[in-house]
């Protein structure tokens, strides 16, 4: 009898962690069918609209498969990374991440995180630099796992 609990109950675990990506809504609802990627969080288009604002990239710049991670650390910020793509930036693996300060990841402001997005582009007037953010933060190098593992798959 205990043997068929523990079964039930590990097949009801495996199965709440099954399925597509994470709801900006409700980050803590894991849904993704690899554990790695269970808080990755499709980016909203007017996100990537505003990120974009920000490149410096010189011919222009874009992202490509950008994936976002709530912070457990900080309230109401979202990590966001993506690839960035430009005239000499063609190349995979030229991995960015910014601070999205908007708890419901729909219209806020922009903060370079790492050197990448440091040097190719500008956090957003207005943005709030009391904080600093490193890649020590909760959801910095997880958002970027999200980039390396997931890519293109965004549903």
């Amino acid at each position: 009898m205990r043997a068929t609990f523990a079964l039930i109950a590990t097949t009801a675990l495996i199965a709440t962690g099954c399925g597509g990506e994470t709801d900006p809504q409700n980050p803590e609802a894991a849904t993704s069918p690899d554990v790695g990627r269970a808080r990755c969080a499709t980016v909203p288009p007017q996100v990537v609209e505003a990120i974009g604002a920000t490149l410096t990239v010189e011919g222009g710049g874009t992202l490509r498969n950008p994936w976002a991670v709530r912070s457990r650390d900080h309230d109401g910020v979202w990590f966001v990374s993506a690839e960035i793509d430009g005239p000499e930036r063609e190349a995979d693996g030229d991995i960015a991440t910014w601070a999205f300060l908007d708890p419901d990841l729909q219209d806020g402001d922009v903060v370079p995180v790492d050197d990448l997005a440091q040097e190719l582009s500008q956090p957003t007037e207005g943005a709030e630099q009391e904080v600093t953010f490193v890649m020590g933060d909760d959801g910095v190098v997880e958002s970027r796992g999200c980039v390396e593992q997931v890519g293109g798959e965004q549903g």
